[in-house]
């Protein structure tokens, strides 16, 4: 079952370990891949249109690591601690990914979106401190389009932070807009 709660803690890593996920993102074998829609075609099915002249959408760097990578048991390290730490129950680890965004010339909000139809959890670690919030609305994904979102809270990226919420939630992300690189380990948590 999932609990409603949103859940954000910015201390369940060592100094250590929180240097160990930046060492993989700045990992000279990583093999970024660009893509220019944050929010990809397959999500158009249940994504929120809910105003052009109030929403974009943004270029960014996704790596998508394997089972055996360095970048999976990281990440897999990273996720179970915290769901440890917040007796948070899941079944199967559906997807994991790095996200690198750059700044834009303007600050852009991202289409509300969910990232999953299924049960799932929305995990989020923030790599650094930068500019970039997530944000979440108090709308949640029923089968149908919605007209209107309203923000049920801002998360601004601090390294060394997460959170997890239920993943029906819509959400968006802030492009950065003074130079700042918004670096995030972005992972779905499927439960039954």
């Amino acid at each position: 079952m999932v609990n409603e709660t949103f859940i954000y803690d910015d201390s369940f890593l060592s100094e250590k370990e929180i240097q160990e996920v930046e060492d993989l993102f700045n990992s000279s074998s990583n093999r970024w891949m660009y893509s220019d829609l944050s929010i990809q075609k397959d999500h158009q099915e249940y994504e929120t249109i809910v105003s052009s002249e109030k929403f974009g959408d943004s270029q960014y760097f996704v790596l998508y690591p394997e089972h055996q990578d360095d970048a999976y048991m990281v990440s897999q390290k990273i996720i179970n601690r915290f769901t440890e730490k917040h007796k948070i129950k899941y079944n199967q680890l559906l997807r994991v990914k790095l996200n690198m965004t750059p700044s834009g010339a303007e600050p852009i909000v991202t289409y509300p979106h969910i990232d999953d139809t299924n049960p799932h959890y929305i995990f989020l670690y923030y790599v650094n401190d930068s500019q970039g919030d997530t944000i979440i609305y108090n709308e949640t994904y029923n089968g149908s389009k919605i007209d209107n979102v309203s923000v049920m809270t801002r998360i601004s990226p601090k390294r060394g932070a997460a959170f997890i919420i239920d993943g029906r939630h819509f959400h968006s992300l802030t492009v950065p807009n003074n130079g700042d690189l918004r670096r995030v380990i972005n992972a779905n948590l499927f439960y039954i």
